[in-house]
């Protein structure tokens, strides 16, 4: 198992760019801005088999 932690605000999508290679087990965190009103992530990320949790921060 790894773990990967994604700030989006400052990757966006490009931060999933490879996100289908990943295990089963392995664990996705993405912090996206709590005003961000869109997110677009690659049609790779949707459905994918690992674990992928959204938190929604504050920014600065």
């Amino acid at each position: 198992m790894e773990i990967f932690l994604v700030d989006f605000e400052n990757v966006h999508a490009d931060g999933l760019v490879g996100i289908e290679k990943l295990k089963e087990d392995d664990i996705v965190f993405i912090f996206i801005p709590k005003n961000q009103k869109k997110l677009t992530v690659p049609a790779s990320a949707i459905g994918h088999k690992c674990k992928i949790n959204f938190f929604k921060v504050e920014t600065g």
